[in-house]
């Protein structure tokens, strides 16, 4: 992602692999380090806005400011495309398992899970804004993996969205749409 800089949503995903490690080799080095990640994500979790994510895309690992990178979104407004991604389904299952787990943080987990399920219901959702994924690109991208991904999310945990088929169904379609 470039000198110094880190991307939080990949961190997420990181986390919740060693999580899943951890269950599988009941070793506690790996539940360690997902809740070094969960409480450093959980720590810097904002309410977000529709050009910027409760975490940012790409952050400098020693300033915490987001990387500059100005491109224009799907309507041409221009936009920091380092602030704003919206692959968090595996940041948020990392807070879900790790309060299951009853380890780390798990107030802190909560709040940022509900700050994350809310961004989520109303900008990504809403808008099919879901943004860019991957770091060797210095421009605005719109990518299936981040919607796909939250489709997934949604299904496993219906109880979060009442209007889940609706919400599945607008997100596979625009996919189909988007990237046909």
């Amino acid at each position: 992602a470039g000198r110094d800089v880190a991307q939080p949503d990949k961190a997420g995903s990181l986390g919740v692999e060693l999580v899943h490690l951890y269950k599988i080799q009941d070793d506690t080095t790996y539940l360690g380090f997902a809740v070094r990640i969960a409480n450093t994500l959980a720590a810097h979790i904002k309410t977000g806005d529709s050009n910027y994510s409760p975490l940012p895309f790409k952050v400098n690992v020693y300033t915490g400011k987001t990387a500059l990178l100005r491109n224009h979104d799907f309507t041409g407004k221009a936009i920091d495309s380092a602030g704003y991604t919206s692959n968090w389904a595996p940041a948020m299952q990392l807070f879900l398992d790790l309060i299951e787990l009853k380890q780390g943080n798990t107030a802190a987990y909560k709040k940022g899970f509900d700050v994350l399920l809310q961004w989520m219901k109303k900008y990504p959702i809403q808008l099919n804004k879901w943004g860019p994924f991957f770091e060797d690109v210095d421009w605005w991208s719109e990518t299936q993996i981040n919607a796909m991904t939250f489709a997934r999310f949604i299904m496993e945990h219906k109880q979060y969205f009442p209007q889940w088929q609706t919400d599945v169904e607008g997100i596979i379609n625009w996919v189909h749409i988007m990237f046909n």
